[in-house]
């Protein structure tokens, strides 16, 4: 059986074409998310107290219940820090964009964005310093 490769021949100009649009996804979703913040008084996007909790949730306890969860079944310590970032680190910019991109409401999804960002700089290192640290 032949592979696959075989079969499929994309020209150079078109790989190159879509690694370099993918490599500017990044940017542009930074850029459209700070058109869409800028858009909205600074004041109202604060003022959410369900952001906070949401925040909270997804910055302080979730990570802190699985790294728990994997110190009682033992995980190297590697692994608990790599997975202790990959769950404090703060909403993504999806929360942003895809709304915005179907016409939808995008206030929200920016108020949880900018204040999960903002407090993701105090809790990713305290939460390091806690549950790798310390315990």
């Amino acid at each position: 059986m032949a592979k696959l490769e075989t079969f499929l021949f994309v020209p150079a100009f078109l790989l190159t074409a879509f690694d370099n649009a993918g490599k500017c996804q990044g940017l542009v979703a930074m850029l459209l998310a700070g058109f869409i913040i800028g858009g909205y008084d600074l004041k109202e996007l604060v003022l959410n107290k369900k952001v906070y909790v949401v925040t909270g949730m997804r910055l302080v306890l979730i990570p802190g219940v699985m790294v728990l969860i994997m110190r009682l079944f033992g995980i190297s310590e590697e692994i608990m820090t790599l997975a202790l970032i990959a769950f404090a680190t703060p909403l993504g910019l999806n929360t942003i964009v895809y709304p915005a991109a179907y016409g939808g409401e995008t206030k929200t999804g920016a108020s949880m964005a900018m204040i999960s960002h903002v407090f993701s700089v105090i809790t990713i290192p305290l939460m390091y310093l806690i549950f790798i640290v310390l315990l």
